[in-house]
């Protein structure tokens, strides 16, 4: 299960509470729930914890902006024709697709729903298709 926000978390230690359970952290005891004390740092953990992932998201960002200006967001692996269609063909041999990938110099993603060629903004270069395809439904590649 996900984290959802303090308040689910706030609501959840309150029902776990209202049944006589108290949280016992085994590496970090004084957020135990058994204490005051710990109730207050859990609850000052829950409180901080969406501004913590907010700031990680913000200097996440402003990374990937640096990272564009210097051209490195800009170099997408290119997968020929050719390496696509060996790619389907090792896939269909039950080559686990994390290796065709790695062999291939690219992400397992890449094998996913949305095929190579749509990823890569080939769908053009497909017999058959569109240059507005859409991802395919059914085998990817």
């Amino acid at each position: 299960m996900g984290w959802h926000g303090p308040r689910r978390t706030f609501s959840l230690i309150e029902q776990l509470k209202a049944k006589g359970v108290a949280l016992d952290f085994i590496d970090n005891p004084e957020l135990n729930t058994d204490t005051p004390q710990g109730e207050f740092m859990l609850m000052v953990l829950v409180a901080i914890a969406p501004f913590a992932g907010n700031t990680v998201r913000e200097r996440q960002a402003e990374g990937v902006a640096v990272d564009r200006r210097n051209g490195v967001y800009d170099r997408v692996p290119k997968l020929s024709l050719d390496q696509i269609q060996l790619a389907r063909e090792r896939i269909a041999q039950d080559v686990p697709k994390a290796k065709v990938a790695r062999d291939l110099g690219v992400f397992r993603l890449l094998f996913g729903p949305a095929s190579v060629d749509y990823c890569l903004g080939r769908a053009a270069d497909v017999e058959g298709a569109t240059a507005d395809a859409s991802p395919p439904s059914g085998p990817y590649i």
